[in-house]
Formats: C-alpha cells, sequence, structure tokens
C-alpha cells in the first residue's frame, strides 16, 4: 500500500537471511526517496531483484540478460534509475533463502568474474549519466566485489592463478 499511496514506481525493503527476523514492528514506515540516493543509502540490495515491488513500465527498456549469472547486478540499476519516486520501507520484510549448491557457495569458477563486469558497467553507467555521488559507492562496490572475488578464489580455487592475476590487476587499476 505504501507505494501506491506515494505514488512510488519502485517499492523497496530489506532482506534478511535469517527468518525470525521478520517482525512487524509496531512502527512501519517508509521514505520516499530519488533513485541516485537509494543507490547511494541501499547499495546492499540494489543489486538484486528481490525484495521490490516494481510498476511494469520501468522495464520498457531493460530486460534481465539470459545466460549471465548476477543478471540482477546488470539491470536492477538501470531499473532504479529509471523510476521517478522511490519508496523504502525500514525494516526486512523478505526472507532470503540462500542456496547452499549455488554458485556463491561453491568452488570459485571463471563465470563468477560476471559480477565484476556487472558492477563495472555500473560505475561507467554512474559517469556516462552524471550520478557523481552514486560513482562513490560504485567505485567502493566495485573494488569490494573485485576483492571477495580474490579471496573466495583464494580460498577455494588457489590453482587458477591466472585469474588470481586478472583480479589483482583489476583490483590495482580501481
Amino acid at each position: 500500500n505504501t507505494g501506491k499511496n506515494e505514488n512510488t514506481d519502485l517499492v523497496m525493503c530489506d532482506y534478511t537471511t535469517k527468518a525470525d527476523q521478520i517482525l512487524l514492528e509496531k512502527h512501519i514506515y517508509s521514505q520516499v526517496i530519488n533513485p541516485e540516493d537509494v543507490y547511494i543509502k541501499f547499495s546492499k540490495i540494489i543489486n538484486t531483484a528481490c525484495a521490490k515491488l516494481y510498476n511494469i513500465n520501468l522495464f520498457e527498456k531493460y530486460r534481465f540478460p539470459v545466460g549471465k549469472i548476477m543478471e540482477d547486478a546488470h539491470t536492477t540499476y538501470k531499473v532504479l534509475f529509471e523510476a521517478k519516486k522511490v519508496s523504502v520501507i525500514n525494516i526486512p520484510l523478505y526472507f532470503y533463502r540462500i542456496n547452499l549448491n549455488g554458485i556463491y557457495h561453491s568452488k570459485w569458477k571463471p563465470e563468477r568474474l560476471e559480477a565484476v563486469v556487472a558492477i563495472k558497467n555500473q560505475l561507467q553507467f554512474m559517469k556516462d549519466n552524471n550520478y557523481n555521488e552514486a560513482l562513490n559507492t560504485a567505485s567502493y562496490v566495485y573494488m569490494l566485489t573485485i576483492f571477495k572475488e580474490l579471496k573466495h578464489l583464494k580460498e577455494t580455487a588457489p590453482e587458477m592463478k591466472k585469474y588470481e592475476k586478472i583480479l589483482r590487476k583489476k583490483l590495482r587499476k580501481a
């Protein structure tokens, strides 16, 4: 009802991986903010399609890429910046079930470089559209993504030296 009352294009809430953290507290509130501020303040939940209600019109120009991992991170930020107004609800209302057999909990694979590509594309989008404040956030998320991928590679696939070199080079450049 929040999005409808505020005439927003996108309604977001936080998510949790612990079902007992989903509480209907007495003081649920939402705030309406512009897309750039959402990107800056809620970078944890921007790169996932979950925990959001979208106006269908936001997807007129954008689709999730087929056959890529991190399809959310390739798309959700573009859709966010299509929105005129965004409502953000103050508590986690979405339960995210972690797939322990999924790509993020298995041995590192070269396909995971797609995460770095997706965030690099976000950086370019912020530059191209003069979202200077969001550019700072995207830069931080980019470096953090490279670091996380490098850490996961070293922990689960240390024999993949070629990819370690690629990630180290990207981190230095970033």
